[in-house]
């Protein structure tokens, strides 16, 4: 039978040490001989986006010379 991902994953956010509030998606990749791949998607909160605000904002994007 069928798995909705409400069934199991609180079970991986919990095994992953992660808090599951604002997880929108998880993608576990496990190819042959490869290191397992586990992509998160989150949706931060706005205090918790201004400071990578302040990092990036140090950089300039540049053109590199062809």
């Amino acid at each position: 039978m069928a798995v909705l991902s409400q069934a199991i994953g609180k079970e991986f956010i919990k095994a992953l040490g992660l808090d599951g509030k604002h997880v929108t998606a998880i993608k576990l990749e496990m190819k042959t001989n490869a290191l397992v791949a586990v992509d998160v998607s989150y949706c931060p909160e706005r205090e918790q986006v201004e400071d990578i605000f302040e990092i990036v904002q140090r950089y300039e994007l540049v053109e590199k010379p062809e």
